[in-house]
């Protein structure tokens, strides 16, 4: 049952990244912001630790590594909620259906 469904998942996946350029777009979006972002953290790791003495980096590692998590998040939201990746005409939203 698992095969079958994975499988079904699989076929979907593959005919939508055919047929839809905004799903690709994103995909090469997010992993350049990554790539970019990555490279901007280990640049200002290798000046700050030159810079700050031993007890001041760990500090500054904390703020740095969760830094350049919250500006990759609200980068590629930025950019998906400027694009409408994800809301495609032919495939609205699911209504969300409450159970008792």
């Amino acid at each position: 049952m698992v095969y079958l469904l994975r499988t079904v998942a699989a076929s979907r996946y593959s005919e939508r990244w055919d047929e839809w350029p905004r799903p690709r777009a994103f995909a090469r979006f997010a992993a350049a912001a990554w790539g970019i972002t990555t490279l901007g953290e280990f640049a200002l790791r290798v000046i700050l630790i030159y810079r700050l003495t031993t007890p001041q980096f760990p500090a500054a590692d904390r703020f740095l590594l969760y830094g350049s998590i919250a500006f990759y998040t609200a980068t590629i939201w930025a950019n998906g909620k400027r694009t409408g990746t994800f809301q495609e005409d032919d495939d609205p939203p699911r209504p969300i259906i409450r159970t008792a």
